[in-house]
């Protein structure tokens, strides 16, 4: 394999490296391996460096990760939102993510948070917590067809009989248009409603505010170690130009309204 032939890489950023990654076609670089691959219609080459370890969270200098000592990771028993959506949620998650490691510890966390805003934002917090759960399903083995995860997560959904509110909050959270508009998905992705809602907006920060390994952190520290850690050859460095201005607007609105006094 010549390093021109390197597709970029995966868009899971909590996958162990391996010699071949046969979801998305690519090279899974080993930790601390230096590859230089062509990307760009002029040819341009760019270095594309991958920072894995083998907890699946690179060590980026300078970053804050909050509470870092004795920060709490969300556990299954927590108390979290409980509802019909909620229950069956986590026990779907629980099934396809449990053994994923640090995928199962981020997902724990992001439900925990998701949780802990459907109050002070005013939002249905069965809907939100639901969501949470659900929202890398598309990970999972048993659901993986395009390899981009939103989409097979959604897709999983419905097929499943899932309200298509549900797989709409998974499909589009995060910022993924971006992403599927830069893959060739977007008309697959359409199938779905792109709800732009403070719902919408609080699964996008629940997400966005909780690391690889279950962990509180502020959102410009996880974009900035997502990016880091993928590389400049990652679909998500590809869409950063208007993927990360919209997380940022995202995390502005929540954490306005996060401000704002309780009207009850």
């Amino acid at each position: 394999m010549t390093a021109s032939s390197l597709l970029p890489a995966p868009d899971d950023p909590f996958r162990s490296p391996g010699p071949l990654d046969p979801l998305a076609g690519s090279l899974a670089l080993e930790a601390g391996a230096h590859l230089v691959g062509t990307t760009g219609s002029d040819g341009a080459r760019l270095a594309c460096v991958s920072t894995f370890d083998g907890a699946g969270l690179a060590g980026t200098a300078g970053l804050h990760l909050a509470g870092a000592a004795g920060v709490h990771v969300a556990g299954a028993g927590d108390a979290l939102a409980s509802g019909p959506l909620t229950t069956a949620a986590r026990t779907l998650a629980t099934s396809l993510l449990g053994d994923m490691g640090n995928r199962w510890l981020h997902t724990q966390g992001v439900a925990e948070r998701a949780a802990g805003l459907a109050g002070p934002l005013g939002v249905d917090a069965d809907l939100l917590t639901a969501a949470a759960w659900l929202h890398d399903i598309g990970y999972a083995e048993p659901t993986v067809v395009t390899g981009f995860h939103p989409l097979d997560g959604a897709d999983h959904l419905t097929g499943n009989g899932w309200p298509v509110r549900v797989a709409g909050l998974v499909a589009y959270h995060s910022g993924a248009r971006f992403v599927a508009a830069a893959r060739g998905l977007s008309e697959l992705l359409a199938a779905y409603p792109d709800e732009r809602t403070v719902l919408a907006d609080a699964l996008t920060y629940a997400d966005q505010t909780v690391g690889p390994a279950g962990r509180r952190v502020d959102p410009k520290a996880r974009y900035a170690e997502m990016l880091h850690r993928h590389g400049p050859c990652s679909w998500n460095a590809r869409v950063h130009p208007a993927r990360g201005p919209y997380l940022t607007a995202v995390a502005d609105r929540i954490e306005h309204l996060l401000t704002l006094p309780d009207p009850h």
